[in-house]
């Protein structure tokens, strides 16, 4: 049998104990799901996210993803704009330092394409859009205010010249979302389609001037005026000499207002589907 001494050791035997690291959370490497919304352009016109995944360490910067999603899209990592979306608008924009940990699993993060907010010179405006479609009258009443629109869909970050007139401000914005509508109804679309300058509170800025007679003013008309938040599409006098002090920083708010075609045009409703994607109301959008 075994001879018990009834003696306790409390002497140290180091060789009898391992030091091993306890895997911290915040070094911890996680899953990470983006969606990346590229410029538009003339012949990549549209909107539609992109998914892309990859896997990071919870505790490296917001750079660090930027980086991975440039060598991924060939796009430079200074015009990649990391954001978090939230019920229609963007709810937070991470700047570089920020660290992967601030994200939160269930966050809907968007990465859009614009031109870098470093511009000491500030070439560009950065606008924030959002959509927002008329709100279901149950008296059937066609007409709707400003205060009677919803919104829905996802917002977009772009930008673009501070050089252009309000004609091709307008014309860029429409590049923009043309592509959540149908081909066939786009024409339709785009002649009841809004853009609006708001003051981030979705109070409208009446920046832009129209003659008695509805037309855009342009520079050096004396006529009795009234001002509007709705840029012109036809105006051809400088975006920018418009805006005055209007414009912080070159940071622009924009609603974009989508209306319904003629009833007889109207179909249910389409919602958005799982990747974000804005939906309108009228026949033909998506």
């Amino acid at each position: 049998g075994i001879h018990k001494c009834n003696r306790v050791s409390v002497s140290f035997d180091a060789f009898n104990h391992v030091s091993l690291e306890i895997p911290q959370e915040q070094n911890a490497i996680v899953p990470l799901t983006v969606l990346l919304i590229r410029a538009a352009t003339p012949s990549r016109p549209g909107s539609l996210p992109v998914r892309y995944a990859m896997h990071v360490r919870r505790d490296h910067p917001i750079s660090h993803v930027k980086m991975e999603l440039s060598r991924m899209s060939g796009i430079p990592r200074e015009r990649l704009h990391v954001c978090e979306c939230y019920d229609g608008v963007v709810a937070r924009m991470f700047r570089d330092e920020h660290t992967v940990s601030m994200i939160k699993p269930k966050d809907m993060i968007v990465v859009y394409e614009a031109e870098s907010m470093q511009n000491p010179r500030q070439e560009s405006f950065h606008v924030l859009l959002k959509h927002r479609k008329p709100v279901p009258n149950p008296i059937g009443d066609s007409e709707s205010s400003e205060e009677d629109l919803e919104a829905f869909g996802l917002p977009l970050l772009l930008s673009f010249p501070t050089k252009l007139s309000c004609r091709e401000v307008w014309e860029h914005l429409w590049l923009v979302v043309q592509d959540k509508v149908d081909e066939e109804y786009r024409d339709r679309f785009k002649e009841v389609v809004q853009f609006r300058l708001h003051n981030g509170e979705e109070r409208g800025i009446p920046a832009f001037t129209i003659s008695a007679e509805g037309e855009p003013k342009q520079g050096g008309e004396e006529s009795e005026v009234e001002r509007t938040s709705l840029i012109p599409r036809d105006a051809r006098n400088s975006f920018q000499d418009c805006l005055w002090e209007n414009a912080v920083n070159n940071y622009l708010n924009i609603i974009v207002e989508w209306r319904d075609l003629t009833p007889s045009e109207s179909v249910e409703e389409k919602t958005p589907d799982d990747d974000g994607s804005a939906s309108t109301m009228g026949s033909g959008a998506v």
